[in-house]
């Protein structure tokens, strides 16, 4: 019944109306829907999280922690990361629960990606749980699909965490026949800020080149944002390489007719700015001329002719 409702409100009714049934993996799982119907829509989300049900379920989640399995933990953690709410009473429990499947060795792949990612998003940094968390990776990394190659990297740099042990195992793996060539640009991007964060341009040259080539047009490049294009411009400029070929050209080119379209946000345009300097390329045309300017050099024209 909670996977099936609808919204949050009607997880919420169901959860007040069967509270005292429900186990750790009902709360988890009630948690993760709620985070799931809220995602894109931020009013619903600050409503819902002023709701007394919501509260309620807080407080069930709490209860139930000691006894949430390994993907009720990161059904959890994943839940908090996506409403960008993470209530300080949960962070002992929930960091206990962490430890005690750690200590098992119970969590899949998935569940330590997405485990790393809500840390990220969190700004939590447990270091002794990432330690522990970076060496199981490393035991398993031939079951890491690309996903949890992406999510795990870049979990560890936002959270500025130096994975040394875990890299060259991680960078064979994403290179290895049949992997990046599965890649969503969401998980190339965030490859590339990772690299770009915990490599070298030396050490991690193959991995900058498969990147490359699968952001390029001959690869995945038309479906990629503006946004994520720069952040592969902006990774390759911070380890002082530039991408083989013609795929700078095609990068600028892209992100280019995307600021013509609509001007990119701020943070982007500093982040392009910066990149294509560093890369030498022109930036001319991140600030294209005003209006009032086109129209003084349209009146001087008509009046020269």
């Amino acid at each position: 019944q909670i996977v099936k409702a609808a919204d949050f409100d009607s997880v919420l009714t169901l959860v007040r109306q069967k509270r005292t049934e429900l186990n750790s993996v009902n709360v988890a799982t009630a948690l993760h829907r709620v985070a799931i119907h809220t995602k894109r829509n931020r009013a619903d989300r600050d409503r819902m999280l002023r709701d007394p049900r919501f509260i309620s379920l807080l407080d069930s989640v709490q209860e139930c922690a000691p006894e949430c399995n390994p993907r009720s933990v990161s059904d959890v953690m994943w839940a908090f990361a996506t409403m960008q709410h993470w209530p300080p009473t949960m962070l002992k429990p929930m960091l206990t629960q962490v430890a005690v499947h750690l200590k098992s060795s119970a969590f899949e792949p998935q569940h330590l990606s997405l485990i790393i990612w809500a840390f990220a998003i969190l700004q939590c940094k447990p270091v002794k749980l990432l330690e522990q968390i970076e060496m199981q990776a490393m035991s398993n990394i031939d079951r890491f699909n690309m996903q949890n190659c992406a999510n795990l990297l870049w979990g560890f740099a936002k959270l500025n965490y130096q994975a040394d042990a875990l890299l060259p195992g991680l960078t064979a793996r994403v290179t290895s026949p049949g992997v990046l060539s599965e890649s969503k640009p969401v998980e190339v991007s965030d490859l590339a800020f990772a690299v770009a964060v915990l490599g070298s341009a030396e050490k991690d040259a193959p991995l900058l080149d498969a990147i490359a080539t699968r952001g390029s047009s001959a690869g995945i490049l038309p479906s990629f944002t503006s946004r994520q294009v720069v952040t592969m411009l902006w990774a390759f400029a911070r380890l002082r390489a530039t991408p083989p070929g013609a795929i700078l050209s095609e990068w600028v080119s892209v992100v280019r007719a995307s600021h013509e379209a609509k001007p990119l946000l701020a943070a982007d345009q500093r982040n392009c700015r910066r990149a294509l300097e560093a890369l030498g390329q022109e930036t001319e045309w991140l600030d294209p001329p005003k209006v009032e300017e086109e129209e003084g050099a349209a009146v001087a024209a008509a009046a020269e002719a």
